[in-house]
């Protein structure tokens, strides 16, 4: 994918350098160029907003490994219900939120010590995925690089209702 991404950006940088260097000898109306230059930026912003999501797509399949979910399924019973999964969410997002302000920063976010306390409740796989800046940069929906815990329990809600589309628990 990532292959993918940089062969669409190095093509888009071929036919703006082509457009640029190849003025014609006439006058041009630039009018239509405004037109173009939103549309670029438009792509632009879609293909991180991809890159983004791709980037995430590793985090997503952790917190439904296998290991993960024994540790969410408070019950046992093989199921994950919304309210084990959003509690074990919690969870993680106290252990991470170093300084109890309701706000992860990056400092938090790559701290030893959240690390040491995520070692106690989670995959060591899950672990590393969570703790990757585009990991928390996904989640960080204003952009102000801090993940309030509305922000978190906003990101994981979604990612539950993409795997649980029924609402009725996530089997494993």
């Amino acid at each position: 994918m990532t292959i993918q991404f940089k062969h669409t950006a190095i093509t888009i940088e071929i036919l703006l350098f082509a457009l640029v260097f190849s003025a014609p000898a006439f006058p041009l109306d630039t009018s239509d160029l405004s037109d173009f230059k939103d549309d670029m930026s438009g792509t632009m912003s879609s293909i991180k907003g991809m890159k983004e999501k791709l980037d995430t797509v590793g985090y997503e399949s952790e917190l439904f490994a296998k290991g993960m979910m024994k540790r969410i399924d408070t019950d046992d019973n093989r199921i994950i219900s919304s309210a084990e999964y959003m509690n074990y969410l919690g969870e993680i997002f106290d252990t991470l939120d170093a300084n109890i302000d309701n706000a992860i920063d990056k400092k938090e976010w790559g701290s030893n010590k959240a690390n040491d306390a995520l070692k106690k409740i989670t995959t060591n796989s899950y672990r590393q995925k969570l703790r990757k800046m585009p990991t928390m940069e996904a989640m960080d929906a204003d952009k102000d690089q801090i993940v309030s815990r509305d922000e978190f329990v906003d990101f994981h809600q979604a990612v539950l209702e993409k795997i649980d589309k029924k609402g009725n628990g996530i089997k494993y």
